[in-house]
């Protein structure tokens, strides 16, 4: 199963920019409306991929969701088991290995697009 031990991160605030600096001599990226379309640009160009870790029962004969993950950037992926367990793991795939060392268990990216129903 998932890795149980949950990794720490140093505070937030070390992963950004300084913000202490003088920042005056820039002007604002446009108006409220402006900016709130580029945070919208680049909340979408950074967004996670998310997918989930399915069990197959039998052959195709049931399913359900054992964890869902979040591949955050290239080699680091974040996965938090329906119990709230959590890991990390390189790529879906080897959070996939994980888990189907005990059960028949596929990788199913999910996308805005995709509608219940449609997946074939």
């Amino acid at each position: 199963m998932i890795n149980r031990e949950i990794d720490t991160f140093g505070p937030v605030e070390d992963a950004l920019p300084d913000e202490t600096g003088d920042w005056s001599e820039f002007e604002p990226l446009g108006d409220q409306t402006e900016f709130a379309a580029m945070m919208e640009d680049l909340v979408a160009v950074s967004a996670p991929g998310l997918f989930a870790i399915v069990r197959e029962v039998g052959e195709r004969a049931d399913g359900w969701v054992l964890a869902w993950g979040l591949e955050m950037e290239p080699g680091h992926v974040e996965i938090v088991e329906i119990d709230g367990t959590r890991g990390s793991a390189v790529s879906p795939e080897a959070a996939l290995r994980r888990y189907d060392r005990d059960y028949k268990a596929h990788v199913v990216h999910y996308t805005r697009d995709a509608a219940p129903g449609t997946v074939e």
